[in-house]
């Protein structure tokens, strides 16, 4: 999934349970794409600066990338958008702690409140990456998501 979001720009937007298959050699298989993002190159890059700097806990890439994928509705005060960041960096993405849906909720809260909102196909990444997340809790309890995203997004 991150490197259909990262890299080719073409993700499976509902990866489920019902739609990933365990095969035999413990290889996963997606089916039904009745439900598919596609990112522009500008989308893409934008998406691994970001997931890069939640995984390097940097909040100013992470303000950055979130600039450039949102749209803002109205003026915010720069400095305090990033001090708040990086409170909710301490608090959702501490040593040890797992990015979860929560934290996913919380961050899209704090966005609204700074009149920051993400286009359609943004936001279809986020939903699949939090409907993933409750997959992988099923497949694979305790995979760390962060780390691969800054594997990949590092390559």
């Amino acid at each position: 999934m991150l490197r259909q979001v990262m890299i080719d720009g073409t993700f499976h937007a509902d990866p489920h349970p019902g739609n990933v298959l365990v095969l035999r050699e413990g290889e996963l298989a997606l089916i039904d794409f009745g439900s598919v993002g596609r990112l522009d190159p500008l989308q893409q890059a934008a998406l691994r600066r970001l997931l890069l700097a939640v995984a390097r806990r940097n909040t100013t890439e992470l303000h950055q990338a979130l600039l450039d994928l949102a749209v803002v509705r109205r003026p915010a005060n720069e400095d305090v958008l990033e001090r708040t960041l990086a409170q909710f960096i301490a608090q959702h993405l501490g040593p040890g702690m797992v990015p979860d849906a929560s934290m996913f909720n919380a961050r899209c809260r704090l966005l609204f409140n700074f009149g920051l909102v993400f286009p359609p196909m943004i936001g279809a990444v986020f939903r699949a990456m939090m409907t993933l997340e409750g997959t992988l809790i099923t497949l694979s309890p305790g995979f760390d998501i962060v780390a691969e995203t800054r594997d990949l997004a590092g390559s």
